[in-house]
């Protein structure tokens, strides 16, 4: 998790700090760069989980069959 974590980090995605109240804690957090919609085609795995997940009803049971 940690080598991910460090890598979305030098890419911008992501930012990493400490909290003040206990430091063993690591709050990770999306930065701009990292919230930015991506164009479809960018990310081929993140399209085929969305396009798998397809739509859930209010139960959320898969409205696919």
């Amino acid at each position: 998790m940690s080598l991910l974590l460090k890598r979305l980090e030098t890419a911008g995605l992501v930012s990493r700090d400490r909290l003040a109240t206990d430091e063993r804690t690591v709050v990770v957090s999306l930065t701009d760069k990292g919230a930015a919609p991506r164009a479809p085609g960018r990310d081929p795995h993140g399209d085929r989980l969305h396009a798998g997940a397809g739509a859930t009803t209010s139960g959320g049971h898969s409205s696919q069959h």
